[in-house]
Parts: C-alpha cells; sequence; structure tokens
C-alpha cells in the first residue's frame, strides 16, 4: 500500500471513506472503501462500491483472549483488474495473510 487518506469520519472519529492507493511494478491502482462498524460485536467491516472496477471487501472480528491480548479473524476478498496468477505471485498465494502481515508490522512500527 503506498497511501491512504481519510475521506470521511463518523461522529466516534473513525473512519467512514479512505482512498487507497497501492503500487506495484509497473502499475497503480486506486480505490475507496466504505468502512462499517459494530462495536458491540467488535467486527469491523469494509467494500468498495457496488460496480467498482476493483472489488475489495472483507471484515475483521476481535475476540478478547486477556487484558492484553486478542484474536483477529480476518476475511479479505479482491477482485482486481488483473490476472488470477498475477495475484497469486504478488500476494504469495493468500492475500489475506499479506495484509494482516502488513497490519502487524505497522502495530509493531507505531503501536
Amino acid at each position: 500500500m503506498q497511501s491512504a487518506r481519510v475521506l470521511s469520519r463518523d461522529a466516534a472519529g473513525r473512519a467512514l471513506e479512505v482512498a487507497f492507493r497501492a503500487a506495484f511494478d509497473r502499475a497503480s491502482l486506486g480505490y475507496v472503501v466504505r468502512y462499517a462498524y459494530r462495536p458491540e460485536d467488535l467486527v469491523v467491516r469494509w467494500s468498495t462500491a457496488a460496480g467498482s472496477a476493483i472489488r475489495v471487501d472483507g471484515e475483521a472480528r476481535f475476540a478478547a483472549l486477556s487484558p492484553r491480548a486478542c484474536l483477529m479473524t480476518y476475511r479479505l476478498g479482491l477482485e482486481l483488474p488483473v490476472s488470477r496468477a498475477w495475484i497469486e505471485t504478488h500476494y504469495d498465494g493468500h492475500a489475506a495473510s499479506a495484509v494482516v502481515g502488513d497490519f502487524r508490522e505497522h502495530l509493531r512500527r507505531f503501536g
């Protein structure tokens, strides 16, 4: 992911719409994701608009394990205007794992 820019927030300050830009070897992709939060269930969902050329959707569910730890269950759906072989190569066969790994690294640097 090259950049992310929050376009709108809800009353609690959480991102509602975020514009992403991903840079690859010979191209870049841009898309906007809308988020929906269910704090009572510890769930956040996201998706691009219906009919988008780039489809991204998913959810993260959190379950408390202790006061300092949780279990995250992550689902990611991707439909990109590139070949399936390219996606398999770029994401090493499992896009959700790549994204979670990037998120974990982000937490280590800024958490």
